[in-house]
């Protein structure tokens, strides 16, 4: 991160003698290096959530089956996850705002023990909707977390690449994690797999606690909450940008299925979503290198690369050149987290968790209108039409990330606008 005068100052104040007694607590404000235990230990605690999210898309036949509903209905699983990432983030980003980073990590994973046992052990819809429900409050607050957590703990001109870091857990739990689970619950069905990723989560909470570093919470006073986030310039066309990208993604992806069968490549789901995972993995280490220093080109150049695959998934029907395109909307997918957290981490400051909590409502909130908006689409137009209905939206975003030169895309390396 990009450290704030007046926050070496707090955390100065809170790293002093008197509190020598707290060894874990980190002491030095400016690190030179990067903490790859504890930013891999927060990458995994990415890694668990997303896929505590999104696990049972692969278990909803298992699931509909085991308890004896729809699989439509078990997919509401999902739905409620996103709900309570919604009703969440923001309240309970604010709640433990003041609290040390570590423990509120601590803390959320403990609940995703308890929460996954529980939707494992669930023996009606009902009480797993509840869970899911649970589940999808502590990754509201985890989302808006660990960007600014993973910045906190890094030197200043490697900030970029420690948020970026974080994101790759995100990306490879859907490129290889929710497969991996699927697989899982075709050998020991959907209960079971739930109760090893509460295992895998317990096991995460010992590496948080005795590996990772920690840094204090923003006191109140400090933080300024939501509203002087949203008054900082640049957070809000961070956040209409995110909100027009995440809507145009989501519009298309949601009906990936029936859009492949359209322009003729239903036989190859397999291999097209193998494709868009890996240009998603590409994406996140790109911008882990690069990042910090041309953040303001990867911006452009992911919005660019957003308008120009939907442009050529809406017209082009050559099989070859629609799988190149879906790795390059899978690299755009895997960069633009990392890009627009740094972004917002840069520009809100002392306010960062506060601005990230609205981003991750905003991207949940754009999730769910992507799918509403592609489900009007795909009836009206065809799921072949998907991508152009999408391309206006992305060109919004274009159009706001070159325009924020001076505050939410500057170009060199970021410096954190006071808050």
């Amino acid at each position: 991160m990009t450290t704030e005068p007046h926050d070496t100052t707090a955390l100065a104040r809170q790293t002093r003698p008197s509190d020598a007694e707290t060894p874990a607590l980190r002491t030095d404000p400016t690190p030179t290096r990067l903490p790859l235990a504890s930013l891999l230990a927060l990458a995994v605690t990415c890694f668990v959530t997303l896929l505590s999210e999104t696990l049972p898309a692969g278990l909803l036949l298992q699931m509909s089956d085991d308890l004896g509903i729809s699989t439509s209905t078990a997919g509401q699983t999902v739905t409620v996850f996103a709900v309570g990432c919604l009703v969440g983030a923001i309240p309970l980003t604010s709640l433990t705002a003041s609290l040390p980073r570590r423990a509120v990590v601590v803390g959320m994973l403990l609940g995703f023990v308890v929460v996954n046992t529980a939707t494992a052990l669930a023996p009606s819809l009902p009480l797993l909707l509840a869970t899911r429900f649970l589940a999808g409050l502590g990754a509201g607050m985890t989302w808006a977390l660990i960007p600014s957590y993973a910045r906190r703990l890094s030197p200043p001109h490697l900030a970029g690449r420690a948020i970026a870091l974080t994101a790759l857990g995100s990306t490879l739990a859907l490129a290889v994690g929710v497969p991996a689970g699927t697989a899982l619950g075709e050998l020991v069905g959907w209960r079971w797999t739930f109760g090893v990723l509460s295992v895998v989560a317990l096991g995460l909470v010992v590496w948080v606690r005795l590996g990772t570093a920690d840094v204090p919470g923003t006191p109140r006073s400090g933080s300024g909450g939501i509203a002087t986030a949203l008054r900082v310039p640049g957070v809000r066309s961070i956040i209409v940008t995110a909100a027009a990208v995440i809507v145009a993604h989501n519009l298309l992806y949601t009906y990936i299925a029936p859009y492949l069968v359209d322009v003729g490549l239903g036989e190859s789901l397999g291999r097209s979503l193998l494709v868009f995972g890996a240009g998603s993995i590409a994406g996140a280490i790109f911008v882990g290198i690069f990042g910090d220093s041309h953040l303001r080109h990867l911006a452009i150049g992911s919005a660019a690369a957003l308008v120009g695959s939907l442009v050529l998934l809406g017209t082009v029907r050559e099989p070859v050149v629609l799988l190149v395109t879906i790795a390059v909307w899978g690299a755009v997918f895997g960069s633009i987290a990392p890009v627009l957290q740094t972004a917002s981490a840069r520009a809100a400051g002392a306010s960062a968790d506060a601005a990230q909590s609205v981003v991750v409502t905003v991207w949940n909130l754009a999730i769910a209108l992507g799918g509403a908006v592609g489900g009007v689409g795909l009836a009206v137009a065809g799921a072949g039409a998907l991508p152009l209905l999408s391309l206006p939206l992305a060109m919004v975003a274009l159009v706001i990330v070159v325009g924020g030169r001076r505050y939410a895309f500057p170009a060199g390396r970021g410096t954190a606008s006071p808050a």
